[in-house]
């Protein structure tokens, strides 16, 4: 069997099928020998609205979080002790890089 021939065949039953489906248009073969199925311009159009309007609400959203906040704090370390109170241990921030106690 010719590949025009398969060509043809294949052709005629996506015709068929795709009857079935008012969404999508008449195949075709593209030059490199795919076959595009393509979608209803109007649907498409809605798709790309509905992404664009989920992007928009995506961006407006992390913008609203906000920066993040870095401590130059180093937090106190808790011991405890036999009699069961909280001792707090030696604490240190950072001063222009050097560590300061």
């Amino acid at each position: 069997m010719k590949t025009d021939d398969q060509e043809q065949r294949l052709l005629e039953a996506l015709r068929a099928v795709l009857e079935e489906f008012g969404n999508y248009g008449e195949p075709r073969v593209r030059g490199d020998g795919d076959i595009q199925i393509p979608l209803d311009i109007e649907l498409k159009k809605a798709r790309a609205r509905q992404s664009n309007l989920a992007d928009a609400f995506s961006r407006m959203m992390s913008e609203d979080l906000g920066p993040k906040r870095s401590s130059t704090w180093v937090k106190r370390s808790q011991k405890i002790t036999p009699a069961g109170r909280s001792q707090r241990g030696p604490s240190s921030r950072i001063d222009n890089g050097r560590r300061i106690w």
